[in-house]
């Protein structure tokens, strides 16, 4: 019995020991290069060595306590992430350190490099985030009249006219789409920008039209957001389609009625929202072309109410 419990003590002893060796935590991101700006999303990661519940709380270098980030987060053994967006009232600096600790063991913890926040607050996934203090207009038409000489009636198989300030579109072939743009209407000298346009399907189920930019006339390849009444259609055009997104529309849609669509370039990434709601995100591509068009598809009519170009004007 006496040998049992010291053999039983010495198994308690060593893993004990294995375990205080084991725990370990090590934060990867943010990282000192790293470009942080407030109210916009970035990843915080991690590797842990066991399982537990971690606080993660954001520190000056003075190990003065800024903000609680996340409290009793599961953090899993191996690699782990939160998704952080940094407030708005977080002020700008360069001496920020993200603290994680385990919650029932505060000795185990991790910091990760020292970063800076930046003061930009604008975050490129939110709709209203851009405003008239930080972009301007470059191109904008209601279709009230045709001052900039849109095409009209191209041939009988493309009807194309001005009715009741929109754009009236129908396309009468059942195995061509069309490509409609105007000179006016380039991303030449635009660095970053939003293209919007609304549509409303006239008639027809299998109608799908929206926007291509990057848009080359002389070898046609393109990108492209378009609709129908049930789906959402996001990629590129080169020698054939490549969806990025090709999903059931789960966001407001109004069947019968205008839709928004919107194309964000920011810097090194493209956002694409629905009326308004954010839907999607791809890395940027360098163009091919700079023309912005409108899209019909086969047997599709539509209204096209505008179409705009707009600069964002943000370092």
């Amino acid at each position: 019995m006496k040998n049992f419990i010291v053999y039983l003590s010495l198994i308690l002893m060593l893993l004990s020991a294995c375990k205080k060796e084991e725990i370990k935590i090590d934060v990867t991101t943010p990282t000192r290069d790293g470009e942080y700006s407030i109210n916009q999303d970035y990843e915080i990661t991690w590797t842990d060595t066991v399982n537990c519940k971690v606080n993660i709380t954001l520190y000056d270098n003075f190990f003065t306590k800024i903000a609680d980030i996340e409290k009793n987060l599961y953090s899993l053994e191996g690699q782990n992430t939160y998704q952080w967006t940094i407030p708005a009232d977080i002020q700008y600096g360069n001496n920020y350190v993200i603290l994680i600790e385990d919650v029932t063991d505060p000795t185990h913890y991790g910091y990760s490099s020292r970063f800076e926040i930046l003061a930009n607050s604008f975050n490129p996934k939110k709709y209203d985030a851009l405003n008239t203090e930080n972009s301007s207009s470059v191109f904008y038409d209601s279709f009230y009249n045709n001052t900039n000489q849109w095409a009209e009636d191209i041939s009988t198989d493309l009807h194309a006219n001005f009715f009741a300030g929109a754009y009236s579109l129908t396309n009468f072939l059942s195995d061509q789409w069309w490509v409609l743009y105007n000179d006016n209407l380039t991303l030449s000298g635009v660095e970053n920008y939003q293209i919007e346009i609304i549509i409303k399907f006239t008639f027809g189920n299998e109608n799908w039209g929206g926007l291509l930019w990057g848009y080359s006339s002389f070898d046609y390849k393109s990108y492209y957001f378009r609709t129908s009444r049930s789906y959402i259609y996001i990629g590129e055009y080169l020698e054939t389609s490549t969806d990025w997104l090709n999903k059931t529309i789960d966001v407001t849609y109004n069947s019968g009625d205008y839709n928004t669509l919107t194309v964000r370039k920011f810097k090194d990434k493209y956002y694409f929202f629905l009326n308004q709601i954010f839907i999607y995100e791809h890395q940027y591509i360098a163009l091919e072309g700079d023309k912005i068009c409108i899209n019909l598809g086969e047997s599709a009519s539509m209204y096209v109410d505008y179409i705009s170009l707009t600069s964002i004007n943000i370092e």
